[in-house]
């Protein structure tokens, strides 16, 4: 295992993280949005 390998994961699993909670984020921000449009109706 090289040192630049490990470097290269470490970086992989830090984007993984990234787009995850990127994700969870939008995904309950159009939960809030789509519940404060349907209250409106």
């Amino acid at each position: 295992m090289s040192y630049s390998f490990i470097l290269s994961c470490n970086a992989f699993l830090r984007l993984i993280l990234l787009f995850y909670s990127i994700k969870t984020f939008f995904k309950s921000v159009f939960r809030a949005i789509c519940e404060s449009v349907f209250c409106r109706f």
